[in-house]
């Protein structure tokens, strides 16, 4: 069990002893409790790891999203988490791909459509496009229905572009 003890002085009497007045805690719940969740953190980080996945979080009312440190790892940069804003992200997105971003923004902005998904290309650090899924979900919408933040992952899924492609022209040249 793990006991947590406060104590003060609440008096001295003539012969020095002192009487101390406290509480004991028992901390042992809340230990457990503390441990399950790094439990989880740890496994949620080693499953995104191997997915080559990171988070995102869209707050649409400030207009800033934030990434977790996997996506610089994944762009070719040191792993830092990143805030940045739509305009940000767009930049960085291939242009043949920027119409359909935009196509996918636009659905989730009907309330019958939580859903968020896209694959395109972004330029990574070296220069090169890789290929990236990104889902996501409506969590919170304003009163009028407008999505006020969209909450989802992203991955990177270039090496399984890379081999459809490989794939179709191996079967072309058939």
């Amino acid at each position: 069990r793990w006991i947590k003890f406060h104590s003060h002085l609440a008096t001295r009497l003539p012969d020095g002893t002192q009487i101390r007045d406290g509480i004991a805690i028992d901390t042992t719940a809340r230990r457990e409790t503390e441990a399950e969740l790094e439990n989880h953190r740890q496994r949620l980080d080693l499953a995104l790891d191997a997915g080559n996945t990171c988070t995102w979080d869209n707050d649409l009312e400030t207009g800033r999203i934030t990434l977790d440190a996997r996506w610089a790892a994944m762009l070719g940069h040191p792993p830092h988490e990143t805030t940045t804003t739509a305009r940000g992200l767009l930049s960085l997105v291939h242009p043949d791909d920027r119409p359909e971003v935009f196509a996918s923004a636009a659905r989730i902005a009907d309330p019958a459509h939580d859903d968020y998904l896209i694959e395109q290309r972004v330029r990574n650090a070296q220069g090169d496009w890789i290929w990236i899924s990104s889902r996501g979900r409506v969590v919170r919408r304003r009163p009028d229905g407008r999505p006020a933040r969209v909450i989802g992952v992203n991955t990177d899924i270039t090496a399984y572009k890379t081999a459809g492609e490989l794939l179709a022209q191996r079967v072309a040249q058939r």
